[in-house]
């Protein structure tokens, strides 16, 4: 093979692999346009940051992602439901674009879109992704006349275009503040996160009780024994409960009629759950009852939001010292015993 042949297979075997790559390189860039005319959002659940929904004539609620955890920025400060905001998160970003309107050679006219719900919608959500931070905005409306799984939309990187998606998009979204908040009197869970200090101070009991490092619980204050662990979570358990309604907003004329307001704070019924390393506690207080709300208010410890206790909040908490001491004198694991006797005035019984 001569050098000019050698020279024209090179330049015919180079000119096939650029068409190669442009036709690979086309065809991909072509898969991805017809996946982003498919999907309402192009981006992957947990890059979505933060979430706004905004309803007429309603305060905007907003979410801002903090690591595995979502917290309120509005209308409140306060830790949001991490479940409801990864579900707003997840049907987000797996919506599907069903269909999309106007046909080609179409126009909408402002009664189709005020028939639909979109002038104004009934839900907008903003979401603000990783990836340059960017918001994309989505209008939802009317369920379709035919289909009530299905509802009307519009988003901001489709102009004048109405688009069909699935109603379970909306179906978190649409859920008040209190439903999209944090509810329980503590976030603590006594398997979770393993407490190593319960302290309770009401009218009945005076308890501290502390964990040592073999996970055995000790009754440390007002005398000191050993703590039955099963009646110990009892008070972490009650905690863990959600309140039947949160205020907001409180004054402090409202913390005093209750209780609850900061002098009145070490005269109040409380409960501390510390977790090891210093400061790492949570408190929480049971000021008295209100009847307007018809419950007793409590609130905790650095905040002035006040919780509406249920009734059932006090139930099954021990009352007395003795029901927090182990109900068995020893406790043996039959397969960790090696010998086992008993003497009676120095006599061997067994």
């Amino acid at each position: 093979m001569n050098w000019k042949t050698t020279v024209v297979l090179l330049v015919i075997a180079i000119g096939v692999g650029f068409f190669y790559f442009w036709d690979v390189e086309n065809v991909e860039q072509e898969k991805k346009i017809e996946k982003q005319k498919e999907e309402l959002i192009l981006t992957e659940k947990e890059d979505i940051m933060k979430l706004s929904l905004e309803r007429p004539n309603q305060d905007t609620i907003t979410a801002v992602r903090e690591g595995e955890e979502w917290n309120l920025t509005e209308p409140v400060e306060w830790p949001a439901d991490k479940f409801a905001w990864d579900a707003i998160a997840s049907s987000l970003s797996s919506a599907k674009i069903a269909r999309t309107f106007p046909d080609e050679g179409e126009t909408l006219s402002e009664d189709q879109i005020k028939a639909w719900g979109l002038d104004p919608a009934g839900l907008t959500v903003a979401a603000t992704v990783r990836e340059g931070s960017e918001e994309y905005k989505f209008g939802f409306g009317n369920t379709l006349p035919n289909s009530d799984s299905s509802v009307y939309g519009t988003s901001s990187d489709l102009e004048d275009k109405v688009v069909v998606v699935s109603k379970a998009v909306i179906n978190n979204a649409s859920k008040d503040l209190h439903s999209l908040r944090e509810k329980k009197y503590l976030n603590v869970h006594f398997e979770r996160d393993k407490p190593s200090l319960i302290a309770v101070s009401n009218k009945d009991l005076q308890l501290v009780a502390e964990k040592n490092a073999e996970n055995d619980w000790t009754i440390t204050s007002p005398e000191r024994m050993k703590g039955d662990p099963a009646n110990l979570r009892k008070f972490v358990e009650k905690l863990g409960l959600e309140s039947i309604k949160i205020i907001d907003d409180v004054s402090d004329e409202k913390l005093k009629s209750v209780g609850l307001a900061e002098d009145q704070l070490a005269s109040a019924t409380s409960y501390r759950v510390g977790f090891g390393g210093e400061g790492a506690e949570k408190t929480f207080y049971v000021g008295a009852f209100d009847p307007t709300e018809g419950g007793h208010l409590g609130r905790r410890a650095g905040a002035r939001n006040l919780f509406v206790i249920d009734k059932d909040f006090f139930d099954e908490q021990p009352t007395k010292l003795e029901e927090l001491r182990p109900k068995k004198a020893i406790t043996i694991q039959k397969w960790n015993a090696e010998v086992v006797s008993a003497t009676s005035n120095g006599k061997p019984l067994f």
